[in-house]
């Protein structure tokens, strides 16, 4: 069949009218469209999302800053979720924790990495609960997506969480987990007198992860698995400051020192005489000696690099033993997790962690005060 002239123009017209209406629809038409947005709130509190969504379950949520802090009261929650362990928790704070969770409370918490051979520090000292428990934390180098089936008491179904890079490992005289996935390489769930310890490879609970697969759901029957009381969230396990420790410790004794300095000042005020003049200046030749070489880098070729990046490996490595959830990440998503757990501007830790030494004096400064900012926050 031939088509004449018309009949061509009337197709053309007619797609050119399609394709009209199809880009009119996609370009000019207004529609919801998602964007990441990470509120304040959240930045500050990694666990923002888990304690709300327990709320809108009915149950009563209390925030703490550090198990120490949490521990200086009466321990009268029904589950607590240790949100970030960072190896640091002893003995004592240990005995206390187990002690109430066979009277009936659940303890959610990840595994320690475990301690090598050779190492001189004692695995009861560092790792009480692993090392009681026999199961610890390792890293696999395979990266699996698959998701991971768990059961737990009282469940109907297996829930489904995602694998990360650790997985648990326990040793031959652990005690039979009553829970958790099937290899119980993510997930194991001990009984413990009338309650439970869940111990975990990877805390599935934080803002960035609570959403998917049945993380929520996890959450919400591990806290179910004890008696219907508050739910404590301590997000760490790092110290409180020194002083505050040592005046919850010993306030008498501190009461009695700071009135014992004040009365022997009284009985030194006598002495004090009109002030000296100000010694005159001597030569200090270990800091000039420190100074000429460290402006003799500067100026030389690759010696901001050299200082640069020899405190980068540095504090890159401390990261990685205090802080072994961080050694797996990749220098951006360091960055960004440090930028939230410090509340500190995450352009400045991008640029200590991944860009090249600056050319400005001022800006090369800034880079390394941040280096050793991260440094002096990783002591303990």
């Amino acid at each position: 069949m031939r088509l004449n002239a018309s009949t061509v123009l009337t197709l053309l017209a007619l797609i050119a009218a399609g394709l009209g209406g199809w880009w009119w629809s996609q370009n000019m038409e207004r529609a919801w469209r998602a964007e990441p947005y990470l509120s304040e709130a959240a930045g500050a509190d990694p666990m923002l999302a888990a304690a709300r969504f327990l709320r809108g379950e009915g149950l009563a949520v209390a925030s703490h800053d550090n198990l120490d802090t949490a521990l200086r009261q009466p321990l009268d929650a029904g589950a607590l979720l240790i949100a970030n362990n960072a190896n640091v928790m002893t003995p004592e704070q240990a005995d206390r924790l187990l002690r109430w969770v066979a009277a009936g409370g659940v303890l959610i918490n990840t595994a320690d990495t475990e301690i090598e051979d050779g190492n001189d520090e004692d695995p009861d000292e560092v790792a009480p609960l692993s090392h009681r428990f026999r199961t610890w934390l390792d890293f696999r180098r395979e990266k699996n997506t698959e998701p991971v089936p768990v059961r737990l008491p009282g469940t109907a179904y297996p829930l489904l969480i995602d694998r990360g890079s650790a997985w648990l490992k326990a040793e031959k005289d652990a005690p039979v987990a009553t829970g958790g996935d099937a290899a119980g390489e993510f997930v194991r769930v001990y009984r413990h007198g009338a309650g439970h310890l869940v111990l975990l490879s990877a805390m599935p609970f934080d803002n960035d992860t609570l959403h998917r697969r049945d993380h929520a759901e996890l959450l919400r029957t591990l806290v179910r698995l004890g008696p219907a009381r508050p739910v404590w969230i301590v997000q760490g396990l790092d110290m409180p400051p020194w002083y505050e420790a040592l005046w919850h410790r010993f306030p008498l004794g501190i009461v009695a020192l700071g009135l014992t300095l004040l009365i022997l000042l009284w009985r030194a005020l006598p002495r004090f005489g009109p002030l000296l003049p100000a010694p005159a200046g001597e030569r200090r030749a270990l800091l000039e000696h420190i100074d000429a070489s460290a402006r003799w880098l500067w100026r030389a070729k690759g010696g901001r690099e050299l200082l640069l990046g020899a405190l980068r490996r540095s504090v890159i490595a401390r990261l990685g033993r205090r802080s072994p959830e961080l050694a797996r990440l990749s220098p951006a998503e360091l960055a960004y997790r440090l930028a939230h757990r410090h509340q500190l501007p995450q352009r400045l830790l991008e640029q200590a962690l991944l860009q090249p030494a600056a050319s400005q004096p001022a800006e090369f400064v800034r880079q390394i005060q941040t280096l050793q900012l991260l440094r002096n926050r990783h002591e303990r």
